[in-house]
């Protein structure tokens, strides 16, 4: 089972979108430190967090099974 992270760096790829500017999306709230630790498996977001950046990348929890998959596949990191 993929971790937050893993699926937030297919989804910040897909949206071709840096960590910095996701962190900067207005509504997005989490600071790029929090980003770049939840990649690398150092933090996890907690769910308001997560909501925010799902929220700033129009990422619904619906596309969860999808990146499943894609992990399978082997998506690059």
């Amino acid at each position: 089972m993929m971790t937050f992270g893993d699926k937030l760096i297919i989804m910040r790829a897909c949206r071709k979108i840096s960590q910095g500017e996701l962190a900067s999306k207005a509504h997005s709230g989490v600071s790029y430190k929090h980003i770049n630790q939840c990649e690398r498996g150092k933090r996890e977001l907690n769910p308001d967090e997560q909501f925010r950046v799902r929220l700033a990348l129009e990422w619904p929890e619906s596309g969860d099974a999808i990146l499943e998959q894609v992990s399978k596949i082997g998506y690059p990191k």
